[in-house]
């Protein structure tokens, strides 16, 4: 894996970095760690040309940082209903 997906997949909080793009166009990324019972397992990433959202990048990261946190919730749900499912 990239080393930012390892540093995101150890990281508290979601991160944002800029970089040029394939076709030389400024570009960001925000990561952020998907948690399932306080353990890592999976990381969000969200790339986007740096133009989309003109200064919107400070609601952005908490926005992705929080969807990480449903994407945990709903893997931490699914596991549960499994093992219920299992058990009837």
């Amino acid at each position: 894996p990239e080393p930012t997906i390892l540093e995101a997949l150890s990281s508290g909080t979601p991160t944002m970095s800029r970089f040029t793009s394939a076709d030389g166009m400024p570009a960001m990324r925000v990561l952020a760690a998907i948690r399932q019972g306080g353990q890592p397992v999976g990381v969000l990433a969200a790339t986007f040309a740096e133009t989309t959202f003109h200064g919107d990048e400070v609601a952005l990261v908490p926005f992705l940082g929080a969807s990480a946190d449903i994407a945990g919730e709903f893997l931490g749900q699914h596991e549960l209903r499994w093992l219920r499912r299992e058990q009837a």
